[in-house]
């Protein structure tokens, strides 16, 4: 028993007793000692905050104005009012930042970024338009740096930000390319923004690990109808690195392919677009997971291979298609040519559900019962599975092990069981029982026998484990993990609490006792609350002993151009003429935010910061001065998840923290 909150080194006696029926102690025990003694404090980080400062007026001619802002600053296109501009967010009909920011000197007419080597420089332009319609075009110049170093233009990437009507508010999320030189204008007849006067334009590049450190300037041309802009980008390189694997986990999730937005499953169509969506999501070191079966035991193609043999015999029959498919993805190959070239996808679903690898009606004893019936007639879960299927799940998840290990791949599988009762209840529309096949809520568990279900499925991947719980993981969703008592104890390598925050102290004994990962889950902000969050999340998560964040749904449909939806992160660009997908500006946040918490995870280690404290408070009061304000919480569903967003953010800390830690974090 592990007593928590006491005060450092203060002398405790416990005594403990079993009261049995009527009252009878049964058995008794006392201990006495010690609390443990207070934790070391790191060194405080040098938050140098460097506020924004009016320096001068912004380039301009009689065709408009230009101006830059940080990577993660929401600019109105209709005032050019930035919202993280002090003078915005007191109310001012508008503020100074066209002439001065944390990005942007407009004396000197230099955007100014500081990045790690092995981290995306980024920044944002403001185009302003001052007649009724203005063509611009930015072609950005070499960044030489120190000894001969270059970044050549052509590693630089533009991108429109596309406006929605989010709050009776034009916000930007969707990024639409735009090729260096290539002319655009204000307004844009397209996104069809009544009044805009503005068109913000994402600036980004890759700083490659083995970039020299130092200064590097550069020139853009931004071209009006009048004229040129030109203006300076000084970039400076950290000596920190940043490593190509994630330190923190964005576990992006789906229930069905992009690919079928172009094509038929299968085809090469369908085939190249999923692995588009799947390189935007890994450059931005988040990992796309898509789930591939349905409540009803609906496989998409291909994702659940053949099987062939009965009992402990059954094995894969053809591993082709199922390789030709997800091996690329698996082996790193699917993204050659991105600043993650050399690594593989972090985590992947497996085919595992209560209904594969032998269906439901084949393999339980109570399958033909309602669910309204099913609870009061059905036995316990151990005796409604056959031997027969006990052994199946067992001998195919081997023989997926033996596959994984011979072809080297070195991503986390994860047996994620996601189906509910709900969905097997009576339809009422339909006049019927639902199409769904399970008779327990296997994500969210809330009744006993919903954990047991888990308990057994667990055990049964226990056994094909057989020690390792490396290759493949058991993944379980809750948000009440104390509903569940001791019965997950054993059987859980990831846990994905929705209520993390209520449920910490019970989280974090689970993972000491019995070696589990703790990763929380949510919703993806909505643009309206602004990116700033998202970065620091990460942040905030690790700090406090979590590895990973799953965003429940992050691919929509092409209406969410028109329609914001805080779901979707990764666009469909069919509806702006992209042949594939386009980035949001919260997936940037969501890159921001998972570099950073590799700079810290690369000071704790360097520092030794995890040492006696394996749920990181030490590194959570380090950062605590730069995150600053409040904890906002929510209710995401009616499961027991929670939301929580950090309230009080600045651009202005969020970069000081980023440069301390590089100090920190340089070799």
């Amino acid at each position: 028993m592990l007593l928590r909150g006491l005060p450092p080194g203060a002398a405790y006696a416990a005594e403990i007793e079993v009261i049995g029926r009527g009252g009878v102690v049964m058995a008794s025990g006392r201990a006495s000692g010690h609390a443990s003694a207070a934790l070391s404090a790191a060194a405080a980080l040098d938050l140098a905050v460097v506020p924004a400062q009016a320096t001068g007026a912004p380039p301009s001619s009689v065709a408009g104005t230009v101006w830059a802002v940080p990577d993660l600053v929401q600019v109105d296109p209709l005032s050019g009012a930035a919202d993280a501009d002090p003078g915005v967010a007191e109310a001012a009909p508008a503020g100074t930042w066209s002439q001065g920011n944390p990005a942007w000197s407009g004396s000197a007419r230099t955007v100014h970024v500081a990045v790690p080597r092995g981290a995306w420089a980024a920044f944002q332009l403001v185009c302003a338009g001052r007649q009724p319609t203005t063509t611009w075009t930015i072609t950005p110049g070499d960044l030489d740096g120190p000894g001969g170093a270059r970044i050549p233009a052509t590693a630089i990437r533009l991108a429109r930000l596309w406006y929605q009507q989010v709050g009776g508010k034009w916000r930007p999320d969707p990024l639409v390319p735009l090729a260096a030189g290539a002319p655009f204008q204000i307004p844009d007849a397209r996104n069809a923004v009544p009044g805009q006067a503005n068109q913000t334009v994402y600036v980004e590049w890759f700083v490659p690990a083995e970039a020299s450190p130092g200064i590097y300037h550069g020139t853009f041309s931004i071209a009006t109808d009048a004229g040129a802009l030109p203006i300076t980008v000084e970039l400076a390189v950290a000596p920190a690195v940043i490593p190509s694997a994630a330190a923190f986990t964005w576990s992006m999730n789906a229930y069905s392919s992009p690919g079928a937005d172009f094509g038929a499953p299968g085809s090469a169509e369908f085939l190249a677009a999923e692995r588009a969506f799947y390189r935007l999501a890994h450059e931005h070191r988040t990992t796309l997971a898509i789930l591939g079966y349905s409540h009803g035991a609906d496989f998409q193609t291909d994702v659940a291979p053949p099987l062939t043999g009965s009992g402990a015999a059954m094995r894969v029959a053809d591993w082709s298609a199922w390789d030709r498919r997800y091996g690329p993805l698996l082996d790193g190959s699917a993204f050659a040519g991105t600043a993650r070239a050399a690594v593989p996808l972090d985590h992947f679903y497996l085919p595992f559900m209560e209904s594969w690898p032998t269906p439901m009606a084949a393999g339980y004893r109570w399958n033909a019962l309602t669910w309204e019936d099913h609870w009061r007639l059905a036995g316990t879960v151990g005796e409604g599975f056959s031997k027969e299927y006990q052994a199946q799940w067992v001998a195919v998840m081997r023989d997926f092990i033996a596959h994984i290990r011979a072809k080297g791949w070195r991503t986390s599988f994860q047996v994620y069981l996601n189906d509910k009762y709900y969905y097997k209840q009576y339809d009422a529309h339909r006049k019927a029982a639902g199409h769904g096949t399970s008779f327990w809520l296997l994500d969210e568990p809330q009744h006993i026998d919903d954990f047991l279900a888990l308990e057994f499925f667990g055990g049964l991947t226990r056994a094909a484990q057989a020690g390792d719980r490396t290759t493949i993981v058991q993944r379980v969703d809750l948000s009440r993990p104390e509903w569940g008592r001791d019965t997950l104890d054993q059987v859980i390598d990831l846990d994905v609490s929705g209520g993390f925050n209520g449920s910490r102290p019970l989280l974090e004994d689970w993972r000491a006792r019995h070696d589990q990962r703790v990763w929380t889950y949510g919703s993806a902000p909505s643009s309206a609350e602004g990116a700033l969050g998202i970065a620091a999340q990460a942040l905030d998560l690790y700090s406090r002993g979590v590895d990973g964040f799953v965003p429940w749904m992050t691919l929509g449909s092409a209406q969410n151009w028109t329609e914001f939806a805080e779901t979707c992160v990764l666009y469909c660009g069919k509806p702006v003429g992209v042949d594939g997908p386009c980035a949001s500006l919260r997936l940037k946040a969501y890159r921001r935010g998972e570099e950073d918490a590799a700079l810290l995870k690369a000071v704790a280690a360097r520092e030794g910061l995890l040492t006696d404290d394996p749920d990181r408070r030490r590194i959570g009061a380090l950062i605590a001065p730069a995150l600053g304000g409040g904890r906002a919480l929510g209710s995401l569903d009616g499961q027991g998840a929670v939301t929580e967003r950090l309230t009080g953010l600045t651009i202005e800390r969020l970069d000081a923290l980023r440069r301390a830690l590089c100090t920190r974090a340089a070799p």
